[in-house]
């Protein structure tokens, strides 16, 4: 899954290698500085209902997929939520 916006990813199911994952609820822009083609993730982990964190995230055109730091795979599933509009 490669979104047009990155926002899109809210509301979509994440998995990672390491077997950890679940709902994203925010996704930080891109990064301002050295590394302008990351952004973060926080996600709602099902097991327990804590927030994480995952940081560092980029796409890779010549793999077609999502990576954190290089070595990581991160993937994305599901529908995303649709965007309420703040009205203020």
């Amino acid at each position: 899954m490669k979104p047009e916006d990155i926002k899109d990813l809210i509301g979509c199911n994440v998995d990672t290698s390491y077997g950890t994952g679940g709902e994203v609820v925010y996704v930080s822009d891109y990064y301002d500085g050295i590394n302008k083609d990351r952004f973060t993730i926080n996600y709602i982990d099902p097991r327990d209902g804590h927030r994480c964190i995952i940081n560092g995230i980029r796409w890779e055109p010549e793999k077609e997929a999502f990576m954190r730091y290089n070595t990581d795979y991160i993937y994305f599933s599901g529908t995303p939520k649709p965007r309420q509009l703040t009205l203020f």
